[in-house]
């Protein structure tokens, strides 16, 4: 993974047999991590108490935090099976339905609280009767709603006319009628450079539909798909609704084969700012909104990680993204930067199907208030589920095996350390505000201090030393230690556990 961070692989800028030999590699890190991922969460199942009634599901939840989300079950089903329910470890009823995919059949239900970086017992029960359940979804082809947006599609060019805001009677996008809608730009640039600003250079709206269909219409999730074909490309657009999540999925299967063109995603919003915020590592940056000055003509498109928010104070929407990290953001139009054509160095760069997903997450107040980090998190890591057999084990049915409070600190790293048997835990704070912070973890903590990125611990001063706190500002009880964190502050702790075995 490191190799493949050098200056060329990772912006695409390599040559045909550079790139070759990083996918081969990508290609067998994801099947020896996806090995190990899965056999340590079988590991972990296995001494799960799953005794109950139904199917035994264990939910794992890798992020610090308790959650909410939708999880999907690859299961056999028996083949009488038309309709199924799941509980969850106490018997209470989660929302469910069957999803149809390419021949398979997968349970899909709510998994309400899971457990910060832990996991939660569910149950399937199935059933051949066909049970009618309740919705709070509607979709057809022209729109498609939840209990929190009402989406309207332009049947003739597919894009959103309309995204209502039900909960604060908000219109979402500025009644231009292009929301989500697909911008070519000539691109002649080769993979080094990009082009200039957009306004600059010659571009097509992609509105020829030619299909719009709903794909699913059940409890949990509402989708629809349109297809669209333009020049010797052709894009699959799933529009996606989900019950309980305020955020609204497009999931994109593209098999791209233009040259010198460049893909966007464009979104004219309502809200109006002087200023974007962009997610940077363990931090965020502000950028201005306006094209006047040089300096801000330069920033005609822009990096950003998991997430980019435009805000007024009152009201805001954030663009989300699992794997696309080019924005413009100029005036009120959020753009996203989905694929590109060069022919140099590379030829073929970009060239094949690709499978993405980008989210909009409007909001209340600012990016800070409504929660944008955590939002951005959860889509690029979902729930996993692994299908076990009913059976005692040592472990309960609901466990947390570390939680961190308050929710605007992240835990991004927790590893054995380098060189002993101690735990690292590297945290950072999201928001630009102070925190005094609570960290549990399931072991009595022996010993907590502060380490720089390395992992070597760092000097305590006479005060620190003299202190009632312990190393660092670091106050520990049992299994929780307490530290206060600066603003954006990189913060890398080294724990020592008891020996349990006594």
């Amino acid at each position: 993974v490191l190799f493949n961070q050098q200056h060329d692989i990772l912006p695409g800028t390599g040559l045909p047999e550079v790139h070759q030999d990083a996918m081969e590699d990508y290609r067998q890190i994801f099947q020896r991590g996806g090995k190990v991922l899965n056999e340590s969460l079988h590991h972990l199942a296995a001494q799960v108490n799953s005794e109950g009634g139904g199917i035994p599901l264990i939910v794992f939840n890798p992020l610090a935090w308790i959650r909410t989300d939708v999880a999907e079950v690859e299961i056999e089903l028996p083949p009488s099976t038309r309709s199924l329910k799941v509980f969850d470890d106490e018997g209470k009823e989660m929302v469910s339905e069957i999803v149809h995919d390419k021949g398979k059949v997968k349970p899909l239900f709510i998994a309400e609280e899971v457990p910060s970086m832990g996991y939660r017992v569910f149950y399937i029960k199935t059933s051949d009767q066909v049970e009618k359940t309740q919705s709070s979804i509607a979709v057809n082809k022209e729109e498609i709603e939840n209990e929190f947006f009402k989406i309207k599609l332009d049947p003739a060019t597919g894009t959103m006319r309309s995204i209502k805001d039900k909960r604060y009677g908000r219109e979402v996008l500025d009644g231009s009628g292009k929301g989500n809608i697909l911008q070519a730009f000539a691109d002649t640039e080769s993979a080094w450079d990009l082009l200039g600003p957009c306004t600059e250079v010659e571009h097509w709206d992609l509105t020829e539909v030619d299909d719009i269909a709903v794909v699913e219409q059940g409890p949990v999730r509402a989708m629809l798909r349109v297809t669209r074909r333009w020049r010797s490309s052709q894009f699959v657009q799933d529009i996606i609704l989900y019950r309980g999540i305020p955020r609204i999925d497009c999931r994109m299967t593209v098999d791209w084969r233009e040259k010198h063109t460049l893909l966007k995603a464009a979104f004219p919003v309502s809200v109006k700012a002087d200023s974007a915020t962009y997610e940077i590592p363990y931090a965020a940056i502000s950028r201005s909104t306006a094209n006047m000055t040089l300096y801000e003509q330069s920033q005609y498109e822009v990096p950003a990680l998991q997430w980019a928010d435009v805000s007024d104070g009152k009201y805001g929407v954030s663009l989300l993204n699992d794997s696309k990290y080019g924005y413009d953001i100029k005036g009120s139009q959020m753009r996203l930067t989905l694929l590109r054509g060069p022919s140099s160095p590379d030829p073929h760069a970009d060239e094949g199907e690709h499978h993405f997903t980008y989210s909009l997450y409007p909001h209340a107040g600012d990016w800070r208030a409504a929660g944008t980090v955590p939002q951005g998190y959860e889509l690029n890591a979902p729930l996993s589920v692994i299908t076990s057999q009913s059976h005692k084990g040592i472990l309960p049915s609901r466990k947390s095996f570390l939680e961190v409070s308050p929710r605007n600190v992240v835990a991004a790293v927790v590893k054995r350390a380098e060189d002993s048997e101690t735990w690292i835990v590297r945290l950072y704070e999201s928001t630009g505000q102070k925190a005094q912070v609570s960290l549990k973890v399931t072991e009595i903590i022996k010993r907590a201090v502060e380490t720089d990125l390395l992992e070597r611990e760092i000097p305590q001063s006479p005060a620190e030393r003299d202190g009632a706190e312990g190393a660092h500002g670091i106050s520990v009880r049992g299994s929780e230690a307490r530290f206060d964190m600066m603003p954006y502050e990189i913060k890398t702790l080294k724990l020592e556990f008891q020996d349990m075995k006594q």
